[in-house]
């Protein structure tokens, strides 16, 4: 089984993160930069990812785009300390900050397109059903879709018994 876009993107962002943090421990300025373009590579992938990435819900899309947007934000502070290679170094933070800009604005416009989580907060456990048609009652051609969705997340030994406490839902 080959991983999902979602997964490559998170495996790309931990070694590109860790690439480039190990700059604080290179003995030159070249090791420095080289290190730095390493991860800044892997992280670039990993924004290239984005457009084949599946977002549930709002809060997914949100959590991605911060976890990438941080990412490109280091990138561009520890290009900045590259004081041998001022010049170039200042254009590829100057394009690193435009690519983040121009990914906040793409995750954005998918945001306002996807459902968000709601939480159901129960005292016993509830059949799945219960909740969907609680939840879509006022829509039933939405009532199974919305049961698929609240087993999905919620991953229940038995769709019949979810257990007391939190359940998320699309809404």
């Amino acid at each position: 089984a080959g991983l999902t876009p979602t997964e490559a993107i998170a495996l790309l962002l931990d070694a590109g993160g860790s690439i480039a943090a190990m700059q604080d421990d290179a003995p030159a300025a070249v090791d420095r930069a080289m290190l730095i373009a390493a991860g800044a590579d892997a992280i670039g992938t990993a924004v290239s990812l984005t457009v084949y990435a599946d977002y549930t819900s709002r809060q997914d899309a949100l959590a991605m785009r911060a976890a990438l947007t941080t990412a490109l934000g280091v990138i561009a502070t520890a290009v900045g300390t590259l004081d041998a290679y001022a010049g170039p170094a200042a254009a590829v933070g100057r394009a690193t900050l435009d690519l983040k800009a121009a990914l906040a604005a793409d995750i954005n416009e998918t945001i306002g397109r996807l459902p968000s989580v709601v939480v159901v907060a129960t005292a016993a456990p509830v059949d799945a059903f219960v909740i969907a048609n609680d939840l879509y009652g006022d829509r039933p051609e939405r009532i199974e879709a919305g049961y698929r969705s609240i087993v999905e997340r919620n991953r229940p030994r038995h769709p019949a018994q979810l257990p007391a406490g939190r359940i998320e839902a699309l809404k």
